[in-house]
């Protein structure tokens, strides 16, 4: 997983480095994340959003999965590159954010399409937008962040495969 090959080395003493410790052997999969909010919050994409967050500043508040998890950082590169004043209540893992967020305890959450996902398509939450950098299949009529405003903006979690270095190959 992402953060402990490249997020945790860059925020502690981890004892080793993401890349060069490790023989990168496959990427099996890379999950966009998607922007969900609870259904009864007024923003339908990201341009009510950051409309309605910036009239909300100090209100706002947003879920992650866990704190330097690619959901806390993705919603903290989202909110300063537009402006918005989030506050952020960790939790433990997808689950626990997911119910806080579908039960109207947070605003926003960044969290990965497999988790999120069935929870958009059945109701209990709304996405405003995707973290990939094209349309994603998966989703075709859900308009990227990147499109609705953070030109470059990216969000996604990824899964790999890795061996000591030095393992041949």
């Amino acid at each position: 997983r992402q953060g402990p090959l490249s997020i945790l080395p860059q925020m502690l003493q981890a004892g080793y480095d993401g890349i060069r410790s490790f023989e990168h052997v496959l990427l099996p999969s890379i999950t966009p994340l998607l922007m969900v909010m609870p259904v009864n919050r007024p923003p339908s994409n990201v341009a009510e959003f950051v409309t309605w967050a910036q009239g909300r500043r100090g209100q706002v508040n947003y879920c992650s999965i866990g704190v330097a998890s690619p959901s806390h950082l993705s919603a903290e590169m989202f909110a300063r590159a537009l402006g918005v004043e989030m506050t952020h209540i960790p939790h433990r893992g997808s689950g626990p954010a997911l119910t806080d967020t579908i039960a109207g305890h947070c605003d926003v959450l960044f969290d990965s399409a497999g988790s999120s996902g069935p929870h958009v398509r059945d109701g209990r939450l709304v996405a405003l937008g995707i973290g990939s950098a094209q349309r994603n299949p998966g989703w075709p009529d859900l308009p990227t962040i990147a499109e609705q405003g953070i030109a470059g903006y990216g969000a996604s979690t990824w899964s790999g495969l890795v061996a000591p270095a030095g393992t041949p190959a």
